[in-house]
């Protein structure tokens, strides 16, 4: 269902398995999304700090992803501080 979507997602998870098991792994490869398994020490971190690490670490993750920060309609330039905004168009 992600995959079909035009907009841009990055999938979190703590899931392991994704990464180690092969199977999973291609799995996830072959589903077109792009994401991040986060460390295990992520798991006992208070998910107040978890959320404040992502928002923080946010445009290094689109700047990973290769994302250009733009409107999701037309592809403008997002206003100064922002990383994605619809326009009215």
């Amino acid at each position: 269902m992600l995959a079909e979507d035009d907009g841009h997602w990055i999938v979190i998870t703590g899931d392991y398995r994704i990464y180690r098991n092969k199977a999973q792994r291609a799995a996830f490869r072959a589903s077109g999304l792009s994401g991040f398994v986060l460390a295990p020490a992520y798991q006992k971190t208070p998910i107040y700090q978890q959320a404040s690490i992502l928002l923080w670490r946010w445009p290094d993750m689109e700047k990973l992803m290769g994302w250009r920060a733009g409107c999701t309609n037309c592809g403008s330039a997002a206003p100064a501080g922002s990383s994605h905004f619809r326009c009215k168009l």
